[in-house]
């Protein structure tokens, strides 16, 4: 399984007083300080040098995650990974077998395509669509969009082709991610015709 883009992220904490890098670990929430936010956010230089899941706070990853730390799905999931990083995440059927997927595996593919979706320049708000089957992959473009802020608007693939090419002009993707060729023909008139498309991804 592979994706032809290939992603970072890593939690920080912000106040009045600056930012603190944590990696990709949960830092202990400041209590009773309102003006701490936690979020999601990139850090490039830094990040490409680090391998990934360097996991120097244990005792932040081994410990269970606490429900008043759970503020998005992006830091729940990088929780898990580092948690339990080796062990079997997902398991997806690939040419009549059984293949596993390793929290590590699927969590490195993430940052790949994460990273592959910052340098086209996605931010905060934008909209990315998918138009894909239940695969591994989606699940992989999914949590890169939302670890860039942006939104994800999932397409049916079974939709008719003027319903997706609706719901992609008012919700003014401007990135496609599609499970396969036939999906890219069902939309390829919109693809060349649309001034707002500036990239397709296919899986």
């Amino acid at each position: 399984m592979a994706l032809r883009l290939v992603f970072a992220v890593s939690l920080v904490l912000v106040n009045e007083r600056g930012t603190v890098q944590f990696g990709n670990s949960i830092p202990r929430r400041a209590k009773d300080d309102p003006s701490v936010v936690f979020r999601v956010t990139f850090h490039l230089p830094k990040f490409l040098q680090a391998k990934p899941f360097n996991l120097k706070e244990r005792r932040a990853v081994d410990r269970p995650l606490q429900y008043e730390e759970s503020l998005n799905l992006v830091e729940i999931f990088l929780h898990r990974a580092g948690r339990y990083r080796k062990r079997q995440a997902l398991l997806y059927k690939q040419g009549g077998c059984y293949q596993r997927l390793t929290w590590d595996e699927w969590a490195d593919q993430i940052r790949k395509v994460a990273l592959g979706l910052h340098s086209l320049h996605v931010q905060k708000g934008d909209r990315v669509a998918i138009l894909s089957e239940n695969r591994p992959e989606w699940t992989v473009a999914d949590f890169a969009i939302l670890s860039l802020g942006a939104v994800n608007v999932p397409l049916y693939p079974t939709s008719a082709s003027m319903e997706i090419t609706y719901i992609l002009e008012h919700a003014e993707c401007e990135i496609i991610f599609l499970s396969n060729l036939a999906q890219f023909e069902k939309i390829r008139n919109f693809i060349i015709e649309s001034p707002r498309i500036r990239k397709v991804v296919i899986f």
